[in-house]
C-alpha cells in the first residue's frame, strides 16, 4: 500500500451552451435548459456544510468577522443563527450540532441551536465526524486524530506523529483521513484504535477526502492552477489519476458520478464526471469561488466561499 502510480484515467474536457451542457465537440438538435441554482443563504466566508434532517448547517470561520452557524431549510426559507463561533469543522448527528474552534474548545447544541455546551477534552480540534455514538476529529499542530463518545469521556489516540492531519471521513469500520502539504497521505484506522494503514502516499496537498464503496476519493491542487482528482483502491494498490482539472477544491460522489467544485473567483463552477470514466460537464457556472458540496438524493448544495452565498440546484438529468 502506497505505490503512486502515474497512469492517466482521463482528461477532462466540456462545453457550455447558454445555460446547457453538451459534449465538448458539439451541441446538436434541442438543447436541454438546466434550471439556475437556488440562493439558500447569504454569510460572509461560507465553508463548512452538514445535512441536519430537513435542514443545512452551515458554519464559517472567523476570516476578519465573527465567524457564524447557521441552520436553512434544505428547500428554502427562513435562517436560524445558531452560535458565534472561530470554526475549524463541523459535524452532525440526530440529535445534536458539534463543532470544533481554533485555540478553544469544541462545542455542540440541540439541533435547534438550544442548549450550547462546551466539550473541554476537543481543545483546538479540526474536521470533525460524528455518529450516533462516536466523536472523531484531528488535532493539526500535534499531528494526532482522536476519538471519544459523545457524551464524554477521557479521549482515544487513534494515530500520533501526523502531518497536518485533516479531512476526516468516518464509516461504519475505520476513520479515514489526509495528510496535508509536502509530506500528503491518505491513511486510515479502526475507529476502536489499531495499526494506521496507508492507502496512498507521496501526495501534494490531497483534501476533501470521499470514500466510495470501492475506492476513495480526494483532489490535489495548487492555490491556483491545474490540479488532480485522485483515487486509491480500499483494498490497497496506491493513488491513480483520475483527471486533470482547474483548481479542483470540494468534491463529493454517488453511485455514478463525481461532482467538484472549480474554486476560481466569479468564473467558478460545479462541475461532474462519470465514475467509470468519460466527459465532464459543467453543473453550474460563474460560480464566486465555490468550495464545499454536498448532495443528496435530488439536489446539489455548495457555499461560495469568497461570494459569500450557499446555493442548491437539482441534480442534472442530461448524460
Amino acid at each position: 500500500m502506497g505505490h503512486r502510480s502515474t497512469s492517466r484515467f482521463l482528461r477532462v474536457g466540456w462545453a457550455v451552451v447558454g445555460a446547457a451542457v453538451c459534449a465538448p465537440v458539439a451541441c446538436g438538435g434541442n438543447v436541454e435548459v438546466e434550471p439556475a441554482p437556488q440562493l439558500l443563504l447569504k454569510l460572509d466566508s461560507p465553508h463548512f456544510l452538514a445535512f441536519s434532517g430537513d435542514n443545512l448547517i452551515v458554519a464559517s470561520p472567523s476570516y476578519g468577522a465573527a465567524g457564524l452557524v447557521y441552520s436553512v431549510p434544505r428547500a428554502g426559507g427562513e435562517p436560524k443563527e445558531i452560535a458565534q463561533c472561530a470554526c475549524t469543522g463541523l459535524a452532525v448527528n440526530q440529535s445534536h450540532i458539534f463543532w470544533t474552534t481554533k485555540g478553544g474548545p469544541a462545542r455542540k447544541s440541540n439541533l435547534d441551536g438550544s442548549v450550547i455546551v462546551s466539550i473541554k477534552e476537543v481543545f483546538d480540534g479540526y474536521s470533525p465526524v460524528v455518529d450516533e455514538t462516536w466523536l472523531y476529529w484531528s488535532e493539526l499542530t500535534k499531528g494526532r486524530v482522536l476519538g471519544m463518545p459523545v457524551e464524554g469521556g477521557t479521549p482515544l489516540v487513534l494515530a500520533e506523529n501526523q502531518y497536518q492531519p485533516g479531512n476526516l471521513v468516518l464509516t461504519s469500520t475505520y476513520v479515514y483521513w489526509t495528510n496535508w502539504a509536502d509530506q500528503g497521505a491518505v491513511r486510515r484506522v479502526n475507529r476502536n484504535g489499531g495499526p494506521v494503514e496507508q492507502l496512498a502516499d507521496g501526495l501534494t496537498s490531497p483534501g476533501s477526502l470521499r470514500i466510495g464503496a470501492a475506492y476513495a476519493y480526494w483532489r490535489e491542487s495548487p492555490y491556483y492552477g491545474l490540479g488532480k482528482l485522485m483515487r486509491a483502491p480500499l483494498s490497497g494498490g496506491g493513488a491513480t489519476l483520475f483527471a486533470e482539472v482547474d483548481n479542483p477544491f470540494g468534491l463529493v460522489i454517488d453511485d455514478e458520478f463525481m461532482y467538484w467544485t472549480r474554486g476560481e473567483p466569479i468564473k467558478g463552477a460545479v462541475m461532474r464526471v462519470p465514475l467509470d470514466g468519460g466527459t465532464s460537464s459543467v453543473v453550474a457556472s460563474n460560480q464566486d469561488h465555490p468550495c464545499t458540496i454536498l448532495m443528496d438524493s435530488t439536489h446539489l448544495y455548495w457555499s461560495n466561499c469568497r461570494g459569500g452565498t450557499v446555493m442548491r440546484k437539482p441534480k442534472p438529468q442530461i448524460h
